[in-house]
Protein backbone atom coordinates (compact mmCIF):
# COMPACT_ATOMS: atom_id res chain seq x y z
CA UNK A 1 0.00 0.00 0.00
CA UNK A 2 1.18 3.44 -1.01
CA UNK A 3 1.54 6.63 1.06
CA UNK A 4 -1.19 8.12 -1.33
CA UNK A 5 -3.57 4.89 -0.83
CA UNK A 6 -3.00 5.54 3.49
CA UNK A 7 -3.51 8.90 3.32
CA UNK A 8 -6.72 8.38 0.76
CA UNK A 9 -8.08 5.41 3.71
CA UNK A 10 -6.77 7.91 6.59
CA UNK A 11 -9.35 10.52 5.22
CA UNK A 12 -12.41 8.25 4.87
CA UNK A 13 -11.84 6.69 7.76
CA UNK A 14 -11.99 10.16 10.14
CA UNK A 15 -13.40 12.14 7.61
CA UNK A 16 -11.19 14.99 7.65
CA UNK A 17 -7.93 15.06 5.98
CA UNK A 18 -5.58 16.83 9.22
CA UNK A 19 -2.96 14.56 8.87
CA UNK A 20 -1.92 15.93 5.35
CA UNK A 21 -1.95 19.62 7.40
CA UNK A 22 0.39 17.86 10.23
CA UNK A 23 2.65 16.71 7.75
CA UNK A 24 2.72 19.63 5.73
CA UNK A 25 3.64 21.66 8.94
CA UNK A 26 6.03 19.15 10.11
CA UNK A 27 8.11 19.20 6.69
CA UNK A 28 8.20 23.15 6.88
CA UNK A 29 9.91 22.67 10.55
CA UNK A 30 6.93 24.73 12.24
CA UNK A 31 6.11 23.67 15.57
CA UNK A 32 2.52 23.43 16.80
CA UNK A 33 3.29 26.71 18.45
CA UNK A 34 4.63 28.85 15.55
CA UNK A 35 1.59 28.26 13.80
CA UNK A 36 -0.54 29.08 16.71
CA UNK A 37 1.38 32.48 17.20
CA UNK A 38 1.47 33.08 13.47
CA UNK A 39 -2.53 32.43 13.40
CA UNK A 40 -3.92 34.18 16.31
CA UNK A 41 -5.07 30.88 17.68
CA UNK A 42 -4.69 29.11 20.65
CA UNK A 43 -2.71 25.31 19.77
CA UNK A 44 -5.57 23.10 20.86
CA UNK A 45 -7.06 24.49 17.80
CA UNK A 46 -4.32 23.71 15.09
CA UNK A 47 -4.47 20.45 17.38
CA UNK A 48 -8.05 19.55 17.02
CA UNK A 49 -7.80 20.29 13.17
CA UNK A 50 -4.68 18.23 12.42
CA UNK A 51 -6.16 15.17 14.99
CA UNK A 52 -9.10 15.34 12.05
CA UNK A 53 -11.43 15.62 14.47
CA UNK A 54 -12.48 19.46 13.90
CA UNK A 55 -15.83 19.10 14.71
CA UNK A 56 -15.21 18.43 18.02
CA UNK A 57 -14.46 21.97 18.44
CA UNK A 58 -17.14 24.00 20.08
CA UNK A 59 -18.24 26.51 16.91
CA UNK A 60 -18.26 25.32 13.76
CA UNK A 61 -18.09 28.33 11.86
CA UNK A 62 -14.79 29.62 13.49
CA UNK A 63 -13.38 26.37 12.97
CA UNK A 64 -13.85 26.60 8.68
CA UNK A 65 -12.21 29.85 8.91
CA UNK A 66 -9.51 28.94 11.35
CA UNK A 67 -9.08 25.57 8.59
CA UNK A 68 -8.97 28.00 5.83
CA UNK A 69 -6.55 29.73 7.41
CA UNK A 70 -4.42 27.06 8.66
CA UNK A 71 -4.62 26.04 4.73
CA UNK A 72 -3.28 28.91 3.50
CA UNK A 73 -0.50 29.66 5.63
CA UNK A 74 0.88 26.00 4.99
CA UNK A 75 0.76 27.40 1.01
CA UNK A 76 -2.17 24.61 0.47
CA UNK A 77 -5.31 24.47 -1.32
CA UNK A 78 -7.88 25.91 1.14
CA UNK A 79 -11.25 25.48 -0.26
CA UNK A 80 -10.20 21.26 -0.42
CA UNK A 81 -9.94 21.38 3.15
CA UNK A 82 -13.17 23.33 4.12
CA UNK A 83 -15.25 21.55 1.89
CA UNK A 84 -13.75 18.28 3.32
CA UNK A 85 -15.03 20.05 6.97
CA UNK A 86 -18.25 21.11 5.57
CA UNK A 87 -19.25 17.43 4.29
CA UNK A 88 -18.65 16.26 7.81
CA UNK A 89 -21.62 14.88 8.95
CA UNK A 90 -21.74 15.83 12.30
CA UNK A 91 -21.08 19.56 11.19
CA UNK A 92 -24.19 22.30 11.01
CA UNK A 93 -23.00 25.79 8.98
CA UNK A 94 -27.07 25.94 8.71
CA UNK A 95 -28.01 29.52 9.79
CA UNK A 96 -30.20 29.71 12.85
CA UNK A 97 -33.63 29.67 12.29
CA UNK A 98 -34.55 33.41 13.32
CA UNK A 99 -38.57 33.98 14.34
CA UNK A 100 -40.16 37.12 12.77
CA UNK A 101 -41.02 39.72 15.44
CA UNK A 102 -44.56 40.10 13.58
CA UNK A 103 -45.90 37.28 15.99
CA UNK A 104 -45.18 39.25 19.18
CA UNK A 105 -48.49 41.77 20.07
CA UNK A 106 -47.80 44.76 20.73
CA UNK A 107 -49.71 46.05 23.76
CA UNK A 108 -51.40 49.64 23.33
CA UNK A 109 -50.93 51.43 26.67
CA UNK A 110 -54.24 53.52 25.25
CA UNK A 111 -56.37 49.95 25.62
CA UNK A 112 -55.85 49.45 29.51
CA UNK A 113 -58.55 51.24 31.05
CA UNK A 114 -56.70 52.65 34.15
CA UNK A 115 -53.77 54.06 31.66
CA UNK A 116 -56.35 55.74 29.09
CA UNK A 117 -57.85 57.58 32.27
CA UNK A 118 -54.80 58.69 33.55
CA UNK A 119 -53.93 59.69 30.57
CA UNK A 120 -57.15 61.93 29.71
CA UNK A 121 -56.73 63.32 33.25
CA UNK A 122 -53.21 64.78 32.86
CA UNK A 123 -54.37 66.26 29.27
CA UNK A 124 -56.87 67.79 31.22
CA UNK A 125 -55.33 69.22 34.04
CA UNK A 126 -52.79 70.28 31.09
CA UNK A 127 -54.94 72.37 30.16
CA UNK A 128 -56.43 73.99 32.97
CA UNK A 129 -53.06 74.70 34.13
CA UNK A 130 -52.40 76.66 30.81
CA UNK A 131 -55.99 78.22 30.89
CA UNK A 132 -55.36 79.57 34.28
CA UNK A 133 -51.79 80.80 33.46
CA UNK A 134 -52.81 82.64 30.47
CA UNK A 135 -55.79 84.39 32.81
CA UNK A 136 -53.29 85.69 35.10
CA UNK A 137 -50.71 86.67 32.48
CA UNK A 138 -52.99 88.86 30.60
CA UNK A 139 -55.64 89.76 33.60
CA UNK A 140 -56.23 93.98 33.06
CA UNK A 141 -57.42 94.84 36.65
CA UNK A 142 -60.21 96.97 37.28
CA UNK A 143 -59.58 100.41 37.94
CA UNK A 144 -61.23 102.82 40.18
CA UNK A 145 -62.07 106.36 39.23
CA UNK A 146 -62.13 107.99 42.18
CA UNK A 147 -58.75 106.69 43.06
CA UNK A 148 -57.59 107.22 39.65
CA UNK A 149 -58.72 111.11 40.66
CA UNK A 150 -56.86 110.75 43.75
CA UNK A 151 -53.77 109.97 42.43
CA UNK A 152 -53.60 112.43 40.37
CA UNK A 153 -54.11 115.22 42.05
CA UNK A 154 -51.57 114.15 44.30
CA UNK A 155 -49.15 114.17 41.58
CA UNK A 156 -50.16 117.57 40.69
CA UNK A 157 -49.55 119.12 44.43
CA UNK A 158 -46.50 117.41 44.57
CA UNK A 159 -45.28 118.85 41.08
CA UNK A 160 -46.82 122.45 42.28
CA UNK A 161 -44.46 122.46 45.64
CA UNK A 162 -41.26 121.37 43.80
CA UNK A 163 -42.08 123.61 41.31
CA UNK A 164 -42.18 126.33 44.04
CA UNK A 165 -39.22 125.19 45.95
CA UNK A 166 -37.06 125.95 42.78
CA UNK A 167 -36.46 121.78 42.35
CA UNK A 168 -38.52 121.81 38.48
CA UNK A 169 -38.34 124.44 36.14
CA UNK A 170 -42.12 125.36 35.20
CA UNK A 171 -43.69 124.72 31.77
CA UNK A 172 -43.66 127.50 29.03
Amino acid sequence: MSTGDHNQDYRSENGFPGHELRMERESKHLTLSQVATDLHLMPKVIAAIESSKPQTFHNPVFMRGYIRNYANYLGLDAKKYTVAFERLGTVNLAPPVIKSTNSVKQRDPFKVPFARGVSWLFVLTMLGVIFWWSQEQYRVVPSDASSLTATMTDIASESERLIDEGFLAPDA
